[in-house]
């Protein structure tokens, strides 16, 4: 039996890491072509769809990093509003002042690092978990 190697088990773990990604932003009603530009799939219109940006072997760092912070997006959630998938998805859909008047779903859905991180730095704000700013 072959083994498998650092990078063949990184590249495992990456793809397991978006595959949670997907189910959880799924879960929140945010949909598949929103949820690929989340994770970082694809940001603009030169690259093909499904092809990730800045690829170097299957996955980028990247994309570990996006699927991280949705993860932990879900989890910030389930601690403000414990077992109410229906009051998450109004929240996310709300437009909020911290967020200059958008919703954390547009902010979560538009590729942009820096508004899926600002998205997480307000409900570690929300929550008391962290105080980044935004």
């Amino acid at each position: 039996m072959k083994k498998e190697g650092p990078k063949l088990l990184d590249a495992s773990l990456q793809l397991e890491g978006t595959r949670i990604a997907g189910n959880v932003l799924a879960k929140l009603g945010i949909g598949r072509h929103h949820a690929a530009r989340a994770v970082g799939l694809f940001e603009d219109k030169k690259e093909k769809r499904g092809v990730p940006q800045k690829s170097s072997g299957i996955l980028s760092p990247d994309i570990q990093t996006r699927s991280a912070l949705i993860i932990e997006i879900q989890s910030l959630l389930d601690t403000v509003l414990p077992d109410d998938i229906q009051t998450q998805r109004q929240w996310l859909t709300a437009k909020l002042p911290h967020l200059h008047g958008a919703s954390a779903k547009e902010y979560i859905s538009s590729g942009d690092m820096k508004k899926l991180f600002a998205v997480y730095a307000l409900l570690g704000k929300i929550t008391g978990a962290f105080d980044y700013d935004i």
